[in-house]
């Protein structure tokens, strides 16, 4: 299924492999709002870093689209992607 507007991320390592992912989704209200959808990673080593490097992706991806609000469920991870 392909969602208009709909954001992907992945955090690989090139000797571990895959280490986590984000899915995030359009709102349609507020406008230019995203919600966080799905933030998984791997139980092996690095799972923090590679999480917060995809959250950092995320805010700067919603700088760069003019994003005026992303939803997550977690409040240290708004701490981290909040685009002021």
């Amino acid at each position: 299924m392909r969602i208009k507007g709909a954001v992907c991320l992945i955090a690989e390592d090139a000797d571990r492999g895959q280490l986590a992912y984000l899915l995030a989704v359009p709102l349609e209200g507020p406008k230019k709002s995203l919600f966080v959808w799905q933030l998984a990673a791997t139980t092996r080593g690095g799972k923090e870093q590679a999480t917060l490097s995809l959250l950092a992706e995320l805010r700067d991806f919603g700088r760069r689209k003019h994003v005026r609000s992303i939803a997550l469920f977690n409040a240290a991870a708004i701490r981290c992607v909040s685009t002021d």
